[in-house]
């Protein structure tokens, strides 16, 4: 999921796919978790080529404010000292 936000891909996934992302269904993505819908909301995506920008936008904004390398190392960086001292 991160890497297709990074690289302006839109996304069709499941609600275990997008696990610990914030992504919003109809914003960042499509989420659908079972078959039928799922497959609905594949197509949806190849039909309309707004509906494929929009969310591409939306979830390469998202990527940029919140899991850019910049915007987690000093996180990432706090959690391995913090495992570290235990």
């Amino acid at each position: 999921m991160i890497e297709a936000m990074a690289n302006h891909i839109p996304m069709v996934t499941t609600s275990v796919g997008c696990e610990g992302i914030a992504l919003s269904d109809g914003v960042h993505a499509l989420i659908a978790d079972d078959p039928r819908t799922f497959a609905d909301a594949c197509l949806r995506v190849l039909a309309s080529g707004d509906l494929r920008q929009r969310l591409a936008d939306q979830a390469a904004e998202l990527f940029a404010s919140g899991y850019r390398w910049d915007s987690v190392e000093s996180k990432v960086a706090d959690l391995a000292r913090e495992v570290v001292a235990r």
